[in-house]
């Protein structure tokens, strides 16, 4: 029997040493790793049927002494485990650890995993509170919160799968560690996030796959001095790479796929970022920041330009979700490009914030989500672009001021086709929009609506605010109406309104408006108004007509009563109204 026992222990270790020859190489990257102690423990057995074996993983760490090596054989093991001394756990086989509350917590320093797979439906996986841990070779699968590094410092995580779940691994208050290797695929929030001030961290040669709208790797919270070099990305439908916060950031080398880099960060912290040699559909990624006069590369597939004067984008064509960048900017070109895209969902064409005097001409936008967002830049000139088939077209953020678009054809789009609110000095003049499922909405002070053709639209275009000019507009065939109007000191003249379904102009709520020598042409009603005075009505033409004497133009005034009930819907009273068109035309005219 002695015998027996002493065979059966000599082949144990032979295997052992077999296996433990197969792992050491395997981590033994040319990486900087944690400090291990250098001694090593008794070694504990789990499952398997060896005499004294433990059945259960938790047991064997219970009765494991500091730097203990615990053989975890194939199994399943349905039970959570917490580590609070430095422990070495290797899996024979790749033993699965399926936790049912708190996962895997380790809280002590300088534990290893190795070999392993783990998984915690509906809660965190695998959580570290404690530092120079090694996590190497193992699998985190059907998890809610892959892995957790908090107040975590100094660990290697190497050549691990981290598969579905909310967000991979997830860094807070954690510096100095090292995310290498790994493969992440299908999380649904943020694949690798590093959050919370967390710093002088390296993630690098990682493979991010298949998701749904989650994002790749996400830098926010003040988190400096990162790095993330050569980590390849493919089939994501978000952002690769976000750069949201922090100081000294640096991203080379990376190959991204569809999504590319995106950067939210002040443009003072972007002036620290290193951003070099990446690509995207593999072409380049360029970014400029705090550059001036310079010209992007005509193969860029993306463009970023940050804190940059006088620099050029021209002749560019570029398939991605979001390819141009464009933040605290001055004098900015953006000519004869064009940009389209096959993926509108959570796609943009242009983004274009806090950059003032940005010209872009002669170029074409389509496919996107939103074509073109346009905020805190005044001075702004669009001018003789196609922009088409998308969600939004033309979307202003509020407070726009002197902003020209001009000889565009905006069409196609399933939302708002031009949405601009509260803006001052816009000149809208000589554009088409047709095609627009949703409104086309306008609304601040100074506003020219000039020798436009709004035609076959889905529903009125909605004009409100102050010193508004509406002249030499061609409205047809928009299924709710074509012009609905509201605000102060209004001119509405030479504009044909013609073959609506609804009203041809609707004024609502408005002030001094006087409308002159316009067409109105088998309209349903060719005008109305709603709480409107005074309105000098004159010289316009009328289709149907009785042919004699003034035109009646019928409108309403309404007076919302007090109710008792503040839930329900206060009482109305509505009186009829009606203004007159004294000297219609008698033919029309000709615009």
């Amino acid at each position: 029997m002695e015998e027996t026992c002493v065979k059966k222990g000599l082949v144990v270790s032979i295997i052992f040493l077999f296996v433990w020859a197969g792992i050491i190489p395997s981590i033994a990257q040319n990486v900087e790793k944690p400090s291990l102690p250098s001694s090593r423990g008794s070694w504990l057995y789990v499952g398997g049927s060896g005499p004294g074996n433990y059945s259960n993983i938790q047991d064997a760490i219970d009765n494991a002494s500091p730097q203990d090596i615990i053989i975890i054989y194939p199994d399943i093991y349905n039970e959570n485990l917490v580590l609070p001394i430095p422990l070495h756990l290797i899996g024979l086989g790749r033993p699965l650890v399926n936790s049912t509350d708190s996962g895997v917590v380790i809280t002590a320093n300088g534990c290893s995993l190795e070999n392993m797979q783990f998984a915690a439906e509906r809660h965190h996986c695998l959580c570290l509170y404690s530092s120079f841990n090694t996590i190497t070779n193992c699998s985190v699968i059907n998890s809610y919160f892959d892995l957790d590094l908090s107040a975590s410092h100094s660990n290697l995580i190497s050549g691990n799968t981290f598969a579905g779940g909310y967000s991979g691994i997830t860094l807070s208050h954690s510096n100095n560690n090292t995310i290498e290797n790994n493969t992440l695929s299908h999380q649904s929030w943020e694949k690798i996030l590093i959050k919370d001030n967390s710093c002088h961290n390296l993630v690098r040669g990682n493979t991010l796959i298949e998701n749904d709208y989650s994002k790749g790797i996400v830098n926010t919270g003040s988190s400096s001095d990162n790095q993330f070099i050569s980590n390849v990305m493919s089939l994501l439908e978000a952002y690769g790479i976000i750069l949201e916060s922090g100081t000294n950031l640096t991203a080379m080398n990376n190959e991204l796929a569809h999504y590319g880099l995106d950067i939210n960060a002040a443009p003072k912290e972007a002036s620290t970022y290193t951003i070099e040699n990446n690509t995207l559909n593999g072409l380049p990624i360029t970014v400029f920041i705090d550059k001036t006069g310079l010209t992007a590369p005509s193969n860029s597939e993306e463009i970023i330009f940050y804190n940059c004067s006088n620099c050029s984008i021209v002749d560019i064509r570029a398939t991605s979700p979001v390819p141009l960048q464009i933040v605290a900017c001055s004098h900015t070109l953006i000519s004869n490009i064009t940009l389209e895209s096959d993926s509108p969902a959570l796609s943009r064409g242009i983004y274009l914030s806090g950059s003032p005097d940005t010209i872009f001409q002669n170029s074409k936008v389509t496919g996107y989500m939103d074509a073109i967002y346009i905020g805190d830049s005044s001075r702004t000139i669009i001018i003789g672009n196609t922009i088409s088939r998308g969600e939004q077209g033309l979307y202003f953020g509020r407070g726009q001021d002197s902003i020209t678009v001009k000889d565009n054809l905006i069409s196609d789009f399933s939302y708002r086709g031009f949405f601009c609110l509260e803006s001052s000095n816009l000149l809208v003049e000589h554009n088409v929009f047709t095609h627009i499922s949703w409104y086309i909405q306008i609304s601040g002070s100074n506003i020219r609506l000039v020798n436009n053709t709004i035609v076959n639209n889905s529903r009125s275009l909605v004009l409100e605010g102050t010193n508004l000019q509406v002249s030499g507009n061609q409205f047809s065939g928009n299924g709710e109406g074509g012009l609905e109007c509201g605000g102060i000191k209004i001119s509405i003249t030479g504009n044909t309104f013609r073959n609506h379904n609804g009203f041809g102009l609707k004024l609502g709520g408005t002030r001094f408006v006087s409308v002159t020598e316009n067409n109105f042409i088998r309209n349903d009603p060719n005008s109305y108004f709603e709480n409107s005075w005074p309105c000098n009505w004159k010289k316009n033409y009328w289709e149907p007509s009785l042919g004699i004497g003034p035109k009646v133009i019928p409108g309403r005034t309404i007076i919302t009563l007090w109710s008792p009930d503040p839930w329900a819907e206060p009482p109305q009273l509505i009186i009829p109204r009606f203004n007159f068109d004294f000297i219609p035309a008698r033919q029309p005219y000709l615009q």
